[in-house]
């Protein structure tokens, strides 16, 4: 068969195979500016962080791996269904902090290393195995369930953020959102766990 055939084939192939990862929603247009009638964006994977716990688990085990698998502070967290944002204490100098964020929506999803992260005396920070991915999972199911049983108004992109507060040691740390809906704001609470539930008006 002809090199021309062959090559003719497997681009048929790969634009077959990439319309149908369009077309079934493996692969998503993500905007990122809009102006009037003109968009800028990127194709990217689907990506679903807090809906899959199982998914959820094994990033923070390779976040782990990626860190040689030692013990680590987090001074902040915070995730939507895209993206994981963190600063995390090196373990072998405890006095340097980093930012690290996690791309659910790259082909290829991997933790990466970012800035120095400045940090102010008497900032607190949390174990990182104090985070479980089944409290962060079971927080974002009980926010939907809250938001699609009084079916409140949201913006057609709203991401759930869910971030966790780090405060002096006199109080637990614990998992928070804030929703800006079209017509009503909420704030939600629940401990590391995900339990005790809270839910508030503003």
């Amino acid at each position: 068969m002809k090199k021309w055939l062959i090559g003719f084939i497997l681009l048929v192939l790969l634009g077959g195979g990439g319309y149908f990862l369009v077309k079934s929603g493996g692969i998503v247009y993500y905007e990122t500016l809009r102006m009037g009638n003109q968009s800028s964006g990127y194709f990217g994977k689907k990506s679903v962080l807090l809906e899959d716990q199982e998914q959820l688990e094994q990033i923070f085990l390779d976040l782990e791996e990626q860190l040689e698998n030692q013990d680590f502070h987090v001074l902040a967290f915070s995730i939507n269904n895209r993206r994981i944002n963190l600063v995390i204490q090196d373990p072998k100098q405890p006095t340097y902090f980093d930012n690290y964020n996690y791309d659910g929506t790259n082909f290829v999803s991997k933790w990466k290393k970012g800035d120095p992260y400045k940090v102010e005396a008497g900032t607190e920070s949390l174990p990182f195995d104090e985070l479980s991915a089944a409290g962060l999972y079971s927080f974002y199911q009980q926010i939907t369930a809250y938001l699609v049983a009084g079916n409140y108004d949201l913006d057609d992109d709203f991401l759930i953020q869910i971030t966790v507060a780090i405060s002096d040691r006199t109080s637990d740390p614990y998992l928070q959102s804030y929703v800006s809906g079209l017509r009503e704001d909420f704030r939600f609470k629940a401990d590391l766990s995900g339990n005790n539930f809270e839910s508030e008006r503003d």
